[in-house]
């Protein structure tokens, strides 16, 4: 007798395999539904923040960007270190071993200040110069493009680093002036501390966008005088230097409000140069040390 295949055989063994996969699938559409529905932490803090007072939130933000430039200063110091401690054993071996300890020293402060000259040519042109002139331009109501966006940060912090490793007559000055600037600004602007965001302000009214450009300025002129304060340790200093030499308008309540922000960049950066990884403290700013020999001679 011929044995046929019975077709609801291989229907019911085909039918067998779905409820194996089918929890699979039941798992993953769970699972992205709850990835979907799921708040993110900054959302969160986006939407606390909403229901806080807008006066609170500026003062907030005024200590938050102070810290954020200690921390920044403190990172600073601790590259030009390591390039400068890299620059010192490579200088050493080849004086020792190849005599060539000059041309090594040249070579090498060429090198990094070709690193800094291709970032700055590459990716932020802007990041040329002490950014000085460009920040007087900016409060004064110029547009200048990219001036405060995070990837002229990320130039300015490492090509200013870079060069001062490198021995160059340039200093950190006007640098901080417009790394305070972008910090300070940045965190104004973020939805954090200022819920709508710039790009729905700007939608909104005519009248909100001018007001929080200028808040956004003032913002600027105040990172600026944090930034001084946290590179140099001075935060009355800070506030001098900008009244000075870069704001357009003051008020008695841009005068606290300043000396807020460069109090809390000053000690941010002094706890960080105290209490920082392996070991740094203050005495890790100095690069360049000249001992005293006086005892030596006679």
């Amino acid at each position: 007798m011929e044995m046929r295949n019975n077709p609801s055989s291989k229907s019911h063994k085909s039918v067998g395999k779905s409820p194996q996969s089918s929890p699979m699938r039941a798992v993953a559409q769970s699972l992205e539904e709850l990835g979907r529905k799921q708040e993110t932490v900054y959302d969160m803090i986006v939407n606390v923040s909403k229901k806080v007072d807008p006066a609170l939130l500026s003062w907030t933000s005024l200590i938050v960007g102070g810290i954020l430039l200690g921390v920044v200063e403190y990172g600073l110091t601790i590259f030009q270190v390591g390039i400068n401690e890299w620059k010192h054993d490579i200088l050493m071996k080849n004086i020792s071993s190849h005599h060539f300890g000059v041309m090594s020293f040249v070579g090498l402060n060429c090198f990094l200040a070709l690193i800094a000259a291709c970032l700055v040519s590459k990716f932020s042109p802007i990041c040329g110069g002490s950014g000085l002139p460009e920040m007087k331009a900016l409060l004064n109501g110029t547009r200048v493009h990219n001036m405060l966006s995070k990837r002229t940060l990320i130039v300015k912090i490492l090509g200013i680093g870079l060069v001062v490793a490198a021995g160059f007559p340039v200093g950190q000055e006007g640098p901080m002036v417009h790394i305070g600037a972008i910090i300070c600004s940045g965190v104004f602007s973020s939805r954090i501390f200022n819920p709508l965001g710039e790009d729905e302000v700007r939608i909104e009214s005519a009248v909100d966008n001018g007001s929080f450009q200028s808040q956004k300025g003032l913002f600027a002129t105040i990172g600026g005088a944090a930034g001084i304060a946290a590179a140099f340790n001075a935060p009355i200093g800070g506030i001098l230097y900008v009244f000075e030499e870069l704001s357009t308008f003051w008020t008695p309540d841009t005068t606290f409000r300043a000396f807020v922000c460069t109090a809390f960049a000053a000690l941010s950066a002094q706890v960080c140069l105290y209490a920082g990884v392996n070991g740094n403290h203050l005495e890790s700013r100095v690069i360049f040390n000249v001992q005293d020999l006086r005892s030596n001679v006679g």
